[in-house]
């Protein structure tokens, strides 16, 4: 393509969505550019190449805060679609051992909160039917009596132990999520 194809293009792209001064302002513009180009020793159809399409300046210069659109290849995409029988499958595995490998880490204090519950819970109702015991078989009433207290105490620092372990992972996890977010970002301020 020539700098008169070019320009012919470009002024088709930015017709009726600038001003006649604005069209000639970028063409003056982009003339410029071709002709420093050319006097590096480049061939005019180099030159003009290296500067893209025409097609995507003009929604650069008309959309400057939006990234140009690119388009998807009809056989990429065919491809895709004919060969997911492959690779989907895969895709879901990996996926569903990520999800198991997610439920399994928090069961790790679904545990902890389940044997504090029944350590506060199995201790307390020792504790109260101690009473009952004690006047029976005094030895056996301390005994639940002082059973019923080591559970309540299992059971508080299991529920302490839960706590921070559920409040670290709870961290971990928004951690990841960040960092998994900020290299999107990253990734899409790249291809932008």
């Amino acid at each position: 393509m020539n700098h008169v194809t070019f320009n012919e293009r470009l002024v088709d792209a930015l017709l009726y969505q600038l001003s006649a001064a604005e069209i000639h302002d970028y063409l003056d513009h982009y003339d410029q550019q071709i002709q420093q180009l050319m006097e590096t020793g480049w061939s005019e159809k180099r030159a003009v190449t290296s500067l893209g399409d025409p097609k995507m300046i003009a929604y650069q210069i008309l959309h400057p805060e939006a990234p140009p659109k690119r388009k998807k290849s009809f056989w990429l995409i065919l491809f895709l679609v004919m060969t997911s029988p492959f690779w989907g499958s895969g895709l879901l595995g990996i996926l569903a051992i990520a999800l198991a490998f997610y439920i399994c880490i928090w069961c790790i204090p679904l545990v902890g909160a389940t044997l504090a519950a029944g350590g506060i819970i199995g201790g307390s109702a020792a504790v109260l039917l101690s009473p009952f015991l004690i006047v029976d078989f005094w030895g056996r009433g301390l005994i639940q009596l002082g059973s019923g207290l080591l559970l309540i105490g299992a059971g508080l620092i299991a529920a302490l132990l839960t706590y921070y372990l559920s409040k670290g992972l709870w961290l971990a996890q928004r951690r990841l999520f960040t960092f998994w977010k900020q290299q999107r970002l990253a990734k899409k301020a790249v291809f932008a």
